[in-house]
């Protein structure tokens, strides 16, 4: 947490360069990724939501779609909604049109280690 916000300082600093924008976009999202998988979802939703708009406005697509999934496991681990398995399943197909059937594969099973519930997409 606290390189992340050294790191910030200097991505604020450097900001009118075009790269910086995805570079802190691809960090945070690295950063939580580190998180979620070593179960810290409490510290991930402080952090997700800002990846979420970074990828949107950087227009990454790949990155949209995995925040929108960390924030499906975040959302599961608060309420146990089984409605979210549908939103789950939408998003790792949508990662399979877009051919990136290996973060799709790591995806599912994520999803069946957190959830037991094995999807089908």
């Amino acid at each position: 947490h606290y390189i992340f916000q050294r790191l910030d300082k200097y991505f604020d600093l450097y900001s009118e360069f075009n790269d910086v924008a995805k570079t802190k976009c691809a960090t945070l999202f690295n950063f939580c990724n580190y998180l979620r998988l070593n179960n810290r979802f409490d510290e991930v939703s402080n952090y997700i939501y800002d990846v979420l708009e970074l990828a949107k406005k950087c227009h990454h697509t790949l990155i949209i779609l995995e925040a929108k999934y960390c924030i499906c496991e975040v959302e599961w681990l608060k309420n146990n909604d089984s409605s979210i398995n549908n939103k789950v399943s939408s998003l790792i197909s949508a990662i399979r049109l877009a051919e990136f059937n290996l973060v799709a594969d790591d995806l599912l099973q994520d999803w069946k280690n957190l959830t037991g519930v094995t999807l089908n997409c």
